[in-house]
């Protein structure tokens, strides 16, 4: 933990967002965890409703293993961490725009979502059907 921690985490009083890539059965989703807003956002850009439970259920697990990575006694320099509880912070699923059935591009919406947010706020839902919609323009050119 400490390796990882020193090597490519930098200051963890400095961490403000962790961004979360899955790809779960062939398809490619974003948790970013807010840590100056307590909450939890779930960005998919092919939501189904048959895949709801097993989806959440990943995203639980990931939240599990965040709060143990950093409630691990090599992160006690920072304090804010050691009773981190990512189940008490607000589950967020803002609409995005959907891509087709028959598209595979939803990894180019997670680098983009994951990229783009340095620039703009991942609250802005405008934002998020503007940046959905480059994706679908990137993927027909």
């Amino acid at each position: 933990m400490r390796y990882i921690k020193d090597n490519f985490m930098g200051d963890l009083a400095n961490l403000h967002k962790i961004f979360v890539p899955v790809y779960l059965n062939g398809h490619w989703f974003l948790i970013v965890v807010n840590l100056l807003h307590e909450t939890v956002r779930y960005l998919d850009s092919f939501k189904k409703s048959t895949l709801m439970t097993e989806r959440k259920s990943v995203i639980n697990n990931v939240l599990n293993y965040l709060e143990n990575f950093l409630s691990d006694k090599n992160f006690d320099e920072t304090p804010s961490f050691r009773n981190i509880q990512f189940s008490k912070y607000k589950f967020n699923e803002p609409a995005v725009p959907q891509q087709s059935a028959k598209s595979n591009n939803c990894g180019i919406w997670v680098a983009q979502w994951m990229h783009l947010n340095r620039f703009w706020s991942l609250d802005n839902k405008t934002w998020l059907s503007m940046i959905t919609q480059r994706c679908t323009w990137l993927w027909i050119l």
